[in-house]
C-alpha cells in the first residue's frame, strides 16, 4: 500500500510526469474552469485534469458552484499516462485499500 504524500514544490524527488504515482496527494491552484471540469496546476510541466464528475461526492452541475479559478484545492492523482503526457486528477479522497491491492 503506497503512503499518500503531499507533494510540494520544494520536494524535489517529484519532477516530472514519470514521478507521479496513483493515489499520491498535492496541494494545487485552479487555473481554468471549463463545462467539463478543471484544469489543477500542481507544479508539474503541464496542469492537470478533474473531470467535473471527481469534484465532489454529490452531483455537480456547475463547476464554478463548487471551486473558482485561483483557489488552492486538495487533489489525489487518479491515472497517470506519462507517454501521453496526460494526468487525472481527483478531489475525492481515494480509499485507502483496493480491491486489486488486495
Amino acid at each position: 500500500m503506497e503512503a499518500n504524500v503531499v507533494a510540494t514544490p520544494e520536494n524535489a524527488e517529484i519532477n516530472d510526469l514519470s514521478d507521479v504515482k496513483r493515489k499520491m496527494q498535492f496541494t494545487g491552484t485552479v487555473v481554468k474552469t471549463t463545462l467539463a471540469g478543471a484544469l489543477v496546476d500542481i507544479g508539474l510541466e503541464m496542469p492537470g485534469v478533474v473531470h467535473i464528475s471527481q469534484l465532489q461526492k454529490d452531483p455537480v452541475n456547475r463547476v464554478e458552484d463548487v471551486i473558482q479559478v485561483g483557489q488552492a484545492v486538495e487533489v489525489w492523482v487518479r491515472r497517470v499516462e506519462p507517454r501521453r503526457d496526460r494526468l487525472e486528477l481527483t478531489m475525492i479522497e481515494p480509499l485507502p485499500l483496493e480491491w486489486r491491492e488486495l
